[in-house]
C-alpha cells in the first residue's frame, strides 16, 4: 500500500473537483436498470419487510405455545393433586383397624446361644 503525501492529497483533491464526476453519473433510467439497481445491496433479504412479519408473527406464536405448555403443566398438576386426595379419601373411608398382636409376638422368636 502506498502512502499518500500531503502534496499527492491535494492534486487528487484537485483533480476530482476538475473532473466533477458527480455531475455525470444520472442512474439508471429504464424501469429494468432501476429494477436491477434497486438490488445493489441485496444480500440476503432477511431484513425485509415480509421476512421481519414473519419472524414477528414465529415470536407471538412462540410465545403462545409457551402460555399454552404453562397452562397444561398447571393442568397436570391439579389433576395429580386431585387424584391424591381421592386416594387419601377412598383409603380413609376403606381403612381397616389394625389387629393388635399380643405381647407374646412382640417379642423375639429365637434364643441368644450365649
Amino acid at each position: 500500500m502506498t502512502c499518500w503525501t500531503s502534496e499527492r492529497r491535494a492534486r487528487q483533491s484537485a483533480a476530482i473537483k476538475r473532473w466533477a464526476p458527480w455531475t455525470k453519473s444520472t442512474g439508471p433510467k429504464t424501469h429494468e436498470g432501476k429494477k436491477k439497481s434497486s438490488m445493489n445491496a441485496y444480500k440476503h433479504g432477511m431484513r425485509s419487510r415480509p421476512w421481519l412479519s414473519l419472524w414477528a408473527q414465529l415470536y407471538a406464536q412462540r410465545l403462545y405455545v409457551r402460555w399454552v405448555e404453562r397452562q397444561l403443566d398447571q393442568i397436570r398438576k391439579n389433576r395429580k393433586l386431585e387424584k391424591r386426595t381421592q386416594a387419601n379419601e377412598l383409603l380413609k373411608r376403606t381403612r381397616i383397624n389394625p389387629v393388635i398382636l399380643p405381647d407374646a409376638w412382640a417379642k423375639p422368636c429365637y434364643t441368644d446361644p450365649f
